[in-house]
């Protein structure tokens, strides 16, 4: 019987020292984990970033736009005016 027991402990004691590598184990594993989640976080704060940069930078296209029209307008206008101005000097 004293042979068992001690066989037992023996058994007992490997068990319990794989139980401890098994949780060294998760805690890494928990680790990796918060890590990942970490990582994921600094990507998709960096995507929201990009995003708000490209819709900066299509207003501004915009703004662009409006203002070429408007000088477009004004150009006219001015041809307007210089074909008045030609046609009253002409009569």
């Amino acid at each position: 019987l004293v042979e068992t027991v001690l066989a037992l402990e023996g058994t007992v004691l490997a068990l319990e020292e794989t139980v401890l590598a098994l949780e060294g184990t998760v805690l890494a594993l928990v680790g990796t984990v918060l890590t990942l989640e970490e990582t994921v976080l600094a990507l998709v704060e960096t995507v929201l970033a990009l995003v708000e940069t490209v819709l900066a930078f299509g207003e501004t296209v915009l703004a662009l736009v409006e203002t070429v029209l408007t000088f477009g307008e004004t150009v006219l206008a001015l041809e307007e005016t210089v074909l008045a101005f030609g046609g009253t000097v002409l009569a």
